[in-house]
């Protein structure tokens, strides 16, 4: 787990946005998305629900935030 993961997964986890996490951090949002998919698979639990253009915490991205 590295501390960029955690800084990626808490600003989406505020603003629900992959896009607005990328340009407060001036990375492509495929970055940010890659990054917390990696630290989801080192906690092995998803975090966040998907969908095409909503990304949002599930239970278990609360308990971890």
């Amino acid at each position: 787990m590295e501390f960029l993961q955690l800084r990626y997964f808490y600003e989406t986890a505020q603003n629900e946005n992959l896009a607005k996490t990328a340009e407060k951090f001036m990375v492509p949002a495929s970055s940010v998305s890659a990054s917390i998919k990696r630290l989801e698979n080192e906690l092995g639990a998803k975090l966040f629900e998907r969908s095409a253009n909503r990304i949002r915490l599930n239970e278990k991205g609360y308990l971890f935030a």
